[in-house]
């Protein structure tokens, strides 16, 4: 398959870490990606992302909508680094008083019942 290029993408990223520690700060863990092919076959290379114009603003949004006019839509943000060749974010949820819904999808993880979630990537070279 070809990767349209310039266009933007989701990738399912899946929960790789919740723990009562990581609760306390609000905190879940995520493989956003490996070098695994994925469902169409696609592989993103570890070396290949470039992550600074998120890392100015590493907003976490429900469902995509980072262009609301809804800013609870916000729901944390996150940090992202690589280990070895599995892309990592560790996002840090908003407050239940001033975020109901970030405290929504948190309680969601915690028991389980949301295990995943998704990036956004503009592929800007592939083969």
């Amino acid at each position: 398959m070809e990767i349209a290029l310039n266009k933007t993408i989701e990738r399912h990223a899946v929960v790789r870490a919740v723990s009562d520690e990581m609760l306390a700060k609000r905190q879940v863990e995520f493989v956003i990606s490996t070098e695994a092919p994925d469902t169409y076959g696609t592989v993103f290379r570890a070396s290949g992302w470039d992550l600074k114009r998120y890392e100015n603003n590493p907003l976490v949004c429900y469902v995509h909508k980072s262009n609301s006019d809804n800013p609870d839509l916000i729901v944390g943000t996150s940090t992202v680094r690589l280990d070895g060749t599995n892309l990592i974010g560790t996002v840090t949820f908003e407050p239940e008083e001033i975020n109901p819904l970030a405290e929504k999808v948190l309680r969601k993880i915690a028991a389980g019942t949301l295990r995943m979630a998704s990036i956004s990537a503009i592929p800007k070279k592939g083969h």
